[in-house]
């Protein structure tokens, strides 16, 4: 009767992946709700009845247990794949191995500052990186009436004479177009979008199309360019979210399945949470979590994450700020509703998809529970 119940939850589940919730986080209000026994039923319902390929991620620390109840051992998993992913030494790095996509992911997790150099074919492009962020993307050979002051003048954002004005003033400072053209009040950033998108989908499209690149990263020291990197904040988003599949990740994409382990149901994979201690908290490692969960969301339909109870201070409102979405579940007869309010609110205020309750322990000899053993909706 009970795996009835989790085909119902998982069919719901499906729903919400065909609309681009495909990263879920389960937790709880406070411990002993059964959030990790739903995890698993959860992934056996829709990898063994829904037919999705399903991992589930093993992020609580403190007591895992996924490993228990899927049946399969926790030498390494979580834990061993952010510290690994944080010491691959780029200026080893075999470039034949590391796509761009590879070098960008890397680059954001371990908080580069510099240039990375891509050539290949008879041109040359670059994207400069402070802190771990894109805010210059930069192909030298583009054509003329392709670069980002012409396209501003043919949208009638800017004259001629302002863009000139702006191109010396650049020549002078070393500050980018964009960044130069806000300084002297000719435009503000969002007079940008649209230029901006047009010139990195090209640029983007003409990198991707490279054949064999050879590829260098060049690491500078900090400096103090906070203003042109706001300015910047619109490309990093561009590239990480509008063209993420033009950078194959051939190296990221044969390194994850390794943490990965099989279990008794065809198409559900575990990441267990491993030996190595790792703090969600940590904002360095939060970004190479939500690294780790993009990687894992290309591969399987479906990435539930089970995660520590909320109301012990714990990682879950970071996870759940990560995530597409979050599954809360409350045990039947548990908590008292002002700690289960105190978890919806924790949520709330980290502005997480809190697409459902999973109300779990349910006595289904008691039929005033069977109109509502789970509800799952999107908000």
């Amino acid at each position: 009767m009970e795996m009835v119940y989790y085909q119902a939850l998982a069919t719901a589940i499906q729903g919400l992946a065909a609309q681009g919730v495909r990263t879920l986080v389960v937790t709880s209000g406070g411990p002993a709700e059964g959030k990790s026994s739903v995890t698993a039923q959860c992934g056996r319902a829709l990898a063994s009845f829904a037919k999705q390929s399903v991992v589930v991620v093993d992020s609580d620390r403190i007591k895992p247990t996924l490993h228990t109840l899927l049946g399969v051992r926790n030498p390494s998993g979580v834990g061993e794949a952010l510290h690994d992913v944080s010491r691959i030494d780029l200026g080893k790095a075999d470039s034949h191995r590391l796509g761009v996509g590879d070098w960008v992911e890397l680059l954001r997790i371990q908080e580069k500052t510099g240039r990375l150099m891509i050539a290949g074919d008879h041109e040359n492009f670059s994207l400069i990186f402070h802190r771990g962020r894109i805010f210059g993307a930069y192909w030298p050979q583009r054509p003329d009436e392709r670069r980002l002051g012409s396209l501003l003048v043919q949208a009638g954002r800017i004259t001629e004479d302002e863009r000139d004005a702006a191109l010396q003033t650049l020549s002078e400072s070393g500050h980018a177009l964009g960044d130069t053209l806000h300084r002297l009040g000719y435009l503000e950033p969002t007079d940008l979008h649209s230029s901006l998108d047009s010139q990195l989908k090209e640029c983007l499209y003409r990198m991707s199309m490279v054949r064999e690149p050879k590829i260098l990263f060049s690491e500078v020291p900090e400096t103090d360019r906070e203003s042109e990197v706001q300015t910047g904040a619109e490309i990093d988003a561009f590239i990480s979210r509008r063209f993420r599949d033009y950078l194959k990740q051939p190296f990221l994409s044969a390194w994850l399945p390794t943490y990965l382990k099989a279990t008794d149901v065809n198409n559900l994979k575990v990441m267990t949470s491993g030996a190595i201690p790792f703090d969600l908290q940590d904002r360095a490692t939060a970004e190479r979590f939500k690294a780790l969960l993009d990687g894992l969301a290309r591969r399987f339909d479906v990435v539930l994450v089970d995660a520590p109870p909320v109301a012990l201070a714990s990682s879950a409102a970071t996870l759940a700020a990560l995530a597409d979405g979050v599954l809360l579940v409350v045990k039947a007869d548990g908590l008292q509703a002002r700690i289960i309010q105190q978890a919806k609110e924790q949520l709330e205020r980290v502005k997480a998809n809190l697409v459902g309750v999973v109300l779990n322990q349910v006595d289904l000899k008691d039929h005033d529970y069977l109109n509502y053993y789970y509800g799952l909706s999107r908000r």
